[in-house]
């Protein structure tokens, strides 16, 4: 996980000058908050990493399989392919709803309905896809960590190991924590997509929902 994360700072720091460029500089406040929003999260992806280290070598591949390479971003393009979003069509995300929803679920470690809540919200999400970028990257993250659980579960009972289930809360958990941020951050590039600039947008890898 903190390879991953590393991986995105160095990506978002080269990309830093080439989207100020291009935006005047309007882009540099989204460029900084989400290096600083990655340098903080690297710092629980290392605590992280130390849980997941005995169930990897025990073959169990949680936090390595649930977290796209960064060589799968999107083709980079200076403006977005099919033109300007329209202002209208900007969809403001309360994060404390979105946490909200998932109250229910993680309380009662209900992998599958996380999965359909983060089905839910990504299909508004995707009704103007050139918005809410970090969120929709969030909320497939979160998808695939639930949807991978009962997988690893099965697996760590064939190794008489234990520790999965707890792991995987955690790592669904600090993902939805993880919200306020996004969003916030999301706000900030709201400006730079109606430019046409798809920062975050092509900086980010699409997560597939797992398929176990």
């Amino acid at each position: 996980m903190s390879r991953h994360l590393r991986e995105a700072m160095t990506l978002n720091d080269q990309r830093k000058p080439v989207y100020a460029a291009l935006t005047g500089n309007k882009s540099v406040p989204v460029s900084e908050a989400l290096v600083s929003f990655e340098q903080d999260l690297l710092m629980k992806a290392y605590f992280i990493d130390l849980l997941a280290f005995p169930m990897q070598i025990q073959n169990i591949p949680i936090a390595c399989n649930d977290l796209m390479s960064m060589q799968d971003i999107p083709q980079f393009h200076t403006v977005f392919a099919h033109g300007l979003p329209k202002k209208e069509n900007y969809l403001a995300i309360d994060a404390q709803i979105v946490k909200r929803s998932f109250s229910k679920a993680l309380a009662q470690k209900d992998f599958e309905r996380i999965v359909q809540i983060s089905d839910a919200w990504l299909v508004q999400i995707e009704k103007e896809s050139r918005f809410n970028c970090l969120m929709h990257h969030f909320l497939e993250s979160i998808r695939h960590f639930a949807g991978s659980a009962r997988y690893y579960e099965k697996l760590e009972a064939q190794r008489n190991i234990s520790g999965a289930d707890f792991l995987s809360m955690k790592l669904i958990n600090g993902q939805i924590d993880a919200l306020d941020e996004v969003a916030r951050i999301d706000r900030l590039a709201e400006s730079v997509h109606m430019m046409g600039v798809p920062i975050i947008c092509q900086d980010v890898p699409r997560i597939p929902k797992a398929n176990y």
